[in-house]
């Protein structure tokens, strides 16, 4: 047994290793080939010295054998990047998105269908760059014998979106499957690299999928169906698993209503691009998303089912007893040696489930740790708790090795840290819980979790409020001493942790568990948002889901069955509808009466000196059994020992300077970034005292009037940056104007940000919240408007300023101090301030050196008769920090740029300029330019169709910038500026 023991601890230390190794690779970053080189050889020689030492029956051969798999860790990943091969697809990107190539490839997934489009995956095999104009008809069979390139070795894959408005041009959009040969024409593009700090990171998400290109189909003329390939065994296979998929989907479709069948889809064979949006969001504001991820709650449903199936068919005495005893005469029972082919049978059904759901990294992990656990109990009689400590770093390993790239993704990190959290930490916590939670103190904790989720539904806003939690967690100290002196002298008998329903309890640890070692760090790197209804929601979810997921399965499966099949389906799609639309109505529930607040991203410091601590906690009794063994510590010794290890490890985090993208942010400095929001204005500036100010946040819909969609530059561009820039506060927000590309993120972030002030260039008292489309317009007297009062901009700008003024904020001038009782009972209320000219928004001093923003413009009495009073009445700002200043133009136009050289002269001169109006042809005039004298001036543009004008108008403006030795950088060609100063020196850093 010991030797068995030994030999499971060398395999998972072995894939610890491995998967160390990985992980220092994703550190490390790409490397040259030499290196490459240099770590083979490496590698081969510590294995070399591991064979010897192993046959010399050394013990040494452990200390060898973990640095040789770290080492063909980093190894492996180096070579999945690899991109040397002079026919990958990365070598024949287009210049332009109107150059043309055509490719010839095989579609190697199953087409994902979504709303407006469906993406296809494509490895290419033939090429020609020099693609000739179409024809008039247009008809890509006229190109058939143009001479086409073969692309040999390892070329990497394109990502292909097929738009949905050739569906009705072709039959072919709706036929596209795994295993086509096609043609396509069109431009060969890079995948949108990400432009700002932090966010969403798309080339690499496709880099992990062996994705470097992409292509864009928006024409029936532009794809052509060649022939099937013969993928061999493996693509059969998997062809029959994606027929097997849609059959099922068809099936559910015609046993269910929508949205339920939507969903029950969703959680059973991973057809998630049918579920709505509305539907995904509900999931994650209520902090049950992972019901959509098919990870180990689906497949141990699964794998449970196909046991008890299996073990009943192979212990059948009928067929592998007394049949074969009849047919030889003799009594012969072979139900010991078909016990042996369960693993195969459940193996092989959830291979086929991986396969139809899409293979996705937590689909994968639970059917390969499922699967190790089965055979490791089945062939070698290990009892599943202890293989739990290796099924872990041996699915990781195995998963790595065949995709190393999968370390990056979200779904990989998340299920491995969520089932080593159930793993390592539910039982310590429940050790915890049976010597706290008894008699008085198990009151008192039911009394404050009531409470906290009370405050939480009601006021959340009050846990931003520092007195208000002193006061909490003072209550709560009281009360649980009180609770221990009472528990002395007056003990409640039953009232134990352990008496509670079994369930109740273990699914409490596990679901604590969970937010501890995965939710609470890893959902403000991933997410930027933190659930906080999942404890309560998830009590209700799994059970639900338990009986959804079992019940649709089923379904689906009698569906397949002619006749009666299609009865039976019909009558557990009924059931299932009930059970399913109770889901999401608690969903929604939960979303709607409970908070989402955003969460910003721990920084790394912090992350390794919280990963250290749960360790220590998790591994608590192999640290104190260490203790107590190797150096004789008591017990009770050894407890203190760990209590006091892990405050050191807490105080720790305090000593060392805060990491900003890789370099430590001095004390000194401003940093002022220009944040890529396309055609709009954002710029943070984070101050030397630490304090936060936003200026604008770009649009937040793409629809009309620019109102709703899913691509807010709030929510998708500007609330990633300040989590990864660890901000939790926003001291001030400024609004230039009711311009839609400036105000609209601003929405969003008010809503869900802590935000402290809003300034604003419209009078908050003038513009009220309940004033009308009419009145707004008068209130802004604008001639222009006025006669263009039914075009989209002037009616996108009241919208989102109706919005704006109704997402908490109140007039300054008319808020009187507001003491806990109105905190309490009142909703919170953010101060509305208005900018106009001389307004010092906010003003410190650091290092001898005094920062002061200022408004410049609009005049107290706004700016009347020109060409566009909305434009010319924007806020223009201007930061100064010790001999260096800012000036944020935003949106005026020539009469604005000449009123404010007239007031100011020479006072406009500043070393940054952000271009007014985006760089159009109606701002940026010589005399203005002249006056500002900027070293380097800064333009936040992008084009957006019905927004904005083209590029050359833009090229045209900056002219007058280079005629005049001004340098110049462009948001839509340089991402994110960051320009940090010491109040002397400017160092400017661009994203790409």
């Amino acid at each position: 047994m010991k030797k068995e023991y030994f030999v499971i601890t060398l395999i998972k230390w072995i894939c610890w290793s491995y998967v160390a190794g990985v992980g220092m690779a994703n550190i490390i970053g790409v490397q040259e080939p030499e290196f490459m080189q240099k770590m083979w050889l490496l590698c081969g020689t510590f294995f070399f010295l591991s064979a010897y030492l192993f046959f010399a029956n050394k013990p040494l051969v452990k200390y060898t054998l973990f640095p040789a798999f770290i080492i063909l860790g980093v190894a492996s990943y180096q070579m999945r990047f690899d991109v040397s091969n002079k026919d990958h697809i990365s070598n024949y990107i287009d210049r332009g998105r109107f150059d043309k190539t055509v490719i010839r490839g095989t579609i190697i997934d199953d087409p994902d269908v979504r709303d407006w489009v469906t993406h296809i995956l494509v490895k290419p095999d033939h090429i020609q760059e020099e693609a000739p104009e179409m024809d008039k008809e247009g008809d890509l069979t006229t190109i058939d014998k143009r001479s086409m390139r073969p692309l040999k070795g390892k070329t990497g894959d394109i990502l292909v979106f097929v738009s949905k408005m050739i569906r009705n041009k072709t039959e072919y959009y709706d036929d596209m499957e795994y295993g086509d040969r096609i043609e396509l024409y069109g431009a060969l593009t890079r995948p949108m690299e990400r432009s700002n700090p932090y966010g969403f990171d798309y080339v690499k998400y496709l880099e992990n999928k062996n994705v470097y290109g992409s292509m864009y189909i928006g024409s029936a003329r532009c794809i052509r169906f060649l022939k099937k390939s013969d993928l061999g065994a493996l693509g059969r296979f998997k062809i029959f698993a994606y027929r097997l998929k849609d059959r099922m989907m068809l099936g559910l479709k015609k046993t269910m209503p929508p949205p339920a069948s939507a969903f029950v889809g969703g959680v059973t064979v991973g057809a998630r691009g049918g579920v709505p949006e509305v539907m995904k969001y509900d999931f994650q504001a209520t902090g049950v998303a992972h019901v959509l991820a098919l990870s180990g709650l689906h497949v141990g449903f699964l794998a449970f089912m196909l046991i008890m199936l299996s073990n009943n068919f192979f212990k059948s005495a009928g067929l592998f007893y007394k049949l074969p005893s009849r047919l030889f005469n003799r009594e012969i029972d072979l139900t010991p040696y078909t016990l042996k082919l369960v693993p195969f049978f459940v193996v092989s059904l959830l291979i086929v489930f991986v396969v139809v759901t899409g293979a996705r990294p937590a689909t994968i992990r639970a059917a390969m740790m499922y699967s190790i656990a089965i055979i490791f109990n089945m062939w070698i009689g290990l009892n599943i708790r202890r293989t739990t400590s290796v099924t872990i770093p041996l699915s990781a390993a195995i998963m790595l090795s065949f995709n190393s790239f999968m370390i990056y993704d979200a779904s990989f990190a998340l299920s491995f840290t969520a089932v080593w959290a159930i793993i390592y930490l539910s039982d310590p916590l429940r050790q915890i819980f049976s010597r706290v939670l008894v008699g008085w103190g198990q009151l008192v904790f039911f009394l404050f979790f009531i409470l906290t989720m009370a405050i939480l539904v009601v006021s959340p806003w009050l846990f931003a409020n520092s007195k208000f939690n002193m006061l909490f967690i003072s209550a709560l100290a009281a009360s649980s001493l009180v609770a221990y002196m009472l528990e002395k002298k007056f003990p409640l008998i039953g009232f134990e942790f352990e008496g509670w329903w079994p369930y109740l309890s273990g699914f409490m640890c596990v679901q604590l568990a969970i937010q501890i070692g995965m939710m609470w760090p890893l959902s403000g790197i991933y997410f930027n948002r933190f659930p906080v209804a999942g404890l309560l929601a998830n009590f209700i979810a799994i059970p639900l889901i338990g009986i959804i997921v079992p019940l649709g399965l089923l379904g689906e499966i009698f569906t397949l069955v002619p006749g009666v099949g299609q009865y039976i389906g019909l009558s557990i799609g009924a059931a299932n509808t009930l059970f399913s639309n109770f889901f999401l109505w608690m969903a929604k529930f939960f979303r709607v009466y409970f908070p989402y607040p955003i969460q910003s991203a721990p920084s790394a410091k912090w992350l390794a000196v919280y990963y250290l601590m749960v360790c220590i906690f998790g591994f608590n009794k192999d640290i104190r059994r260490f203790l107590t063994v190797r150096f004789r510590f008591t017990r009770k010794n050894a407890n203190w020992a760990i209590v006091l290890l892990l405050a050191f490890i807490y105080s720790s985090g305090y000593w060392a300077e805060p990491v900003v993208r890789g370099t430590v942010k001095k004390k000194n400095e401003v940093l002022v970034t220009f944040l890529d929001v396309e055609y709009g204005n954002c710029i943070l500036i984070q101050t030397p005292l630490k304090r936060n100010i936003l200026i604008d946040a770009g649009f937040r819909g793409d629809k009309r009037y620019w109102t709703t969609g899913n691509w807010g530059k709030g929510k998708n561009v500007v609330v990633p940056n300040l989590s990864g820039y660890n901000i939790g506060r926003l001291d001030k927000i400024v609004s230039t104007n009711p311009l839609p590309e400036n105000i609209g993120g601003l929405i969003y972030i008010i809503n869900y940000f802590n935000v402290k002030e809003v300034w604003d260039s419209l009078d908050p008292v003038r513009f009220k919240k309940d004033m009308n489309y009419g009145e707004f317009l008068e209130n802004l007297n604008d001639v222009r408007l006025e006669i263009k009062k039914d075009d989209d901009l002037p009616i996108g700008a009241y919208l989102n300023y109706y919005d704006f003024v109704n997402s908490g904020i109140y007039p300054a001038v008319l808020m009187k101090k507001r003491s806990m009782k109105d905190e309490i009972l009142k909703p919170k209320l953010i101060p509305h301030y208005h900018i106009y000219e001389g307004t010092v928004i906010y003003e410190e001093e650091a290092d001898g050196k005094k920062l002061r923003l200022t408004a410049l413009n609009p005049p107290k009495d706004r700016i009347k008769g020109t060409e566009s009073d909305l434009y010319n009445n924007s806020a223009v700002l201007r930061l100064t920090y010790g001999d260096r200043s800012f000036l944020f133009s935003s949106n005026i136009w020539t009469e604005a740029e000449w009123d404010l050289v007239s007031k100011y002269g020479d006072k406009l001169r500043s070393d940054i300029m952000v271009v007014p109006d985006h760089g159009s042809g109606m701002a940026s005039s010589d005399r203005f330019i002249d006056a500002v004298k900027p070293a380097v001036a800064l333009v936040q543009f992008g084009f957006l169709e019905g927004r904005g004008f083209f590029d050359s108008e833009l090229e045209r403006t900056l002219d007058r910038y280079k005629e005049k030795g001004i340098s110049i950088y462009r948001t839509d060609k340089t991402g994110a500026v960051e320009i940090r100063s010491d109040g002397s020196k400017i160092n400017i850093k661009t994203v790409l």
